[in-house]
């Protein structure tokens, strides 16, 4: 049996977001309320602009909401790289490649394209944790960028340089 190694990447400031989501469905209601109690005033002072940009405001705060519900989790099983992507409690694998298909793992700083098709892997926006994964399958190269701890890029490498050697 190979090496079993897992770990899972999410959103930090989850918190957050849901803060402000809340904070923004809070002070639509209040509008609402304060336009049902007097129509007259609202139409009068003009003020359905913040109306207008209310719903557009709960729009923009849910996306940013279900886009930080995302985690994905990074898992090593006998030489297998699989890459499942969680939504609540939804999961889906969306990355399965043996480990000998790895050309390169390094840190990434700008988006190259000298790949077939880029996933993106990642939750939030450090740039700095983000690394990048070339592979080839079926005679293609492909990329993703992903965050994974020092722990896995060793395992990753080890199994790597084991592999190369059976060779």
């Amino acid at each position: 049996m190979g090496i079993l190694y897992r770990e899972i990447v999410d959103y930090k400031r989850r918190y957050l977001v849901k803060l402000t989501f809340a904070a923004t469905i809070i002070i639509a209601f209040f509008d609402l309320f304060m336009f049902f109690l007097n129509p007259n005033k609202f139409f009068d002072e003009l003020t359905y602009v913040g109306y207008i940009l209310m719903p557009i405001a709960i729009i923009v705060s849910y996306r940013i909401w279900q886009r930080c519900r995302t985690r994905y989790k990074y898992c090593i099983i006998d030489n297998e790289l699989i890459i499942e992507k969680i939504i609540g409690n939804k999961r889906k694998v969306e990355l399965n490649l043996n480990i000998k298909q790895v050309l390169s793992i390094d840190r990434s700083n700008e988006k190259r394209s000298d790949a077939e098709k880029i996933y993106n892997f990642t939750c939030g926006c450090k740039r700095k944790d983000v690394y990048r994964c070339l592979f080839k399958k079926e005679g293609k190269i492909y990329s993703f960028y992903f965050q994974p701890s020092s722990d896995f890029l060793s395992k990753i490498e080890t199994i790597k340089n084991k592999n190369n050697i059976a060779v």
